[in-house]
């Protein structure tokens, strides 16, 4: 405008004054400022394009590690049901059979293949209640759900800026399968926290009333529209892909999930589930009103052993329960002596093992495995110390001098997962740095 006023006045000075003296400028100069705006309007809406697809390019990265996450969580999960329930019972039947024809002909002359056999099968057995072990996630068996979502409260999800509460039991009396889908419904629920609500504070919470349960999820950020962010994500306008896997997850467990939020006023994120407990099994022992029942610990995905344990000897004139199975944690062993289970057996057991364990148990009397009684012996000799196999072999790795990069290298997982164990080592060991971890694990016995 400037410009165009110097124009005008010159003009006027150098000749006289016109209207095409005085609109000619004023027209160019508008049409210089149209051309202007106009430029940088097309400026900007390339950056916000720029951007645009940026964000599209990460939202789709993100989306493809979640489902990658997501899948390897669910099949090692089912992996770890399939292997129990095909490989760890065969093996078990095998050894029983082994068994039996070891004591229907002592002297005969194949006997020793027969024993050699049946060592072989316990062997394997052994190393497949390994990989279940390993296939479950490290922290709920080694620690137990509410230690385990501290432990994440801890490392990843509180900041100076954010507080989390978590309300939940150490040790809760839920089949594994639930466990899992509750934890990692937990982390997706508090990843979202921590990067899109803005909140200042955070509470998890789970309850059990019988054979209901519920995990709640709240905070005080800026919340939203789960309607709208469901209909875009259903059009493929939005990246809530951990809302859509919440969502399946629930549904595969048959529970329902609530999420209430407005603009403003936080979130609440709420699951419940509900535990079908074997009526028929019930039905059973009320009628035929027996001394002691074998009891295996999981029946299906939504059904605890423990549980049933538990409910049965709450009946009057209840019977003693004895646990038979192939699961040996620490955490189901305990949850299963405190549901009132008189004994706790592998079922790689002898035949007599188990006869004199269903004697000793009709008479009332305690009985653990000799394996069982062991580890819980161990556990209370040292509860301060306890790194998994995994985290052992994570150690070792480090005492050798080899990078996070080199150990992933070397254990075939990613530098993530590394980097997991090691904050968990560290906790454990109540150290702050690799070289302490090492100093420590070798003090403790744990390396040589």
């Amino acid at each position: 405008m400037r410009v165009a006023a110097l124009a005008i006045v010159a003009l006027g000075l150098h000749h006289e004054w016109t209207i095409g003296g005085v609109v000619g400028p004023l027209v160019g100069a508008g049409v210089a400022i149209v051309i202007g705006l106009g430029y940088k309007s097309l400026a900007a809406e390339a950056a916000e394009r720029e951007l645009l697809v940026k964000q599209l390019l990460e939202t789709r990265d993100q989306l493809a590690q979640t489902e990658r996450e997501s899948g390897v969580l669910a099949e090692r999960a089912r992996l770890a049901r399939e292997i129990h329930d095909t490989v760890a019972q065969g093996l078990s039947s095998i050894q029983l059979l082994l068994h039996a024809a070891e004591r229907a002909d002592p002297d005969a002359a194949g006997l020793e293949h027969v024993r050699l056999a049946r060592e072989a099968a316990a062997a394997n057995l052994a190393e497949t209640r390994n990989f279940i072990r390993e296939l479950a996630p490290a922290a709920l068996v080694e620690q137990g759900m509410g230690a385990a979502l501290r432990r994440l409260a801890e490392t990843q999800w509180q900041s100076p800026e954010r507080e989390v509460c978590v309300r939940v039991a150490d040790a809760l009396d839920l089949p594994m399968p639930v466990q899992t889908a509750l934890l990692r419904i937990a982390q997706g629920a508090m990843a979202n926290v921590v990067k899109h609500s803005e909140a200042t504070q955070a509470t998890i919470s789970i309850e059990r009333d019988h054979s209901d349960v519920r995990l709640t999820i709240s905070d005080n950020g800026r919340g939203f529209d789960p309607e709208g962010v469901e209909a875009a994500s259903a059009r493929g306008f939005s990246d809530s892909f951990g809302l859509t896997a919440t969502r399946e997850r629930v549904e595969q467990l048959d529970g329902t999930l609530t999420v209430d939020s407005q603009l403003g006023a936080g979130t609440t994120v709420i699951v419940n589930l509900t535990l079908t407990p074997p009526v028929e099994a019930f039905a059973l022992v009320q009628s035929a009103n027996p001394r002691v029942i074998l009891m295996d610990l999981q029946f299906g995905a939504l059904e605890s052993g423990a549980e049933v344990t538990r409910r049965i000897r709450a009946l009057d004139a209840a019977p003693y329960v004895l646990i038979l199975t192939n699961y040996d944690t620490d955490g189901d062993i305990l949850g299963a002596v405190e549901a009132g289970a008189s004994g706790y057996l592998l079922k790689d057991a002898p035949p007599h093992e188990v006869i004199a364990a269903v004697r000793a148990a009709a008479a009332g009397e305690s009985v653990l495995a000799p394996v069982i009684a062991g580890r819980l012996l161990d556990r209370m000799r040292a509860p301060q110390v306890s790194l998994s196999k995994r985290e052992i072999e994570v150690m070792e790795l480090v005492a050798q001098g080899k990078s996070n990069a080199a150990i992933a290298g070397e254990m075939f997982v990613s530098q993530t997962t590394v980097k997991s164990h090691l904050v968990h080592i560290f906790s454990k060991l109540n150290v702050s740095s690799r070289t302490a971890a090492v100093s420590k694990a070798r003090e403790l016995g744990v390396l040589r």
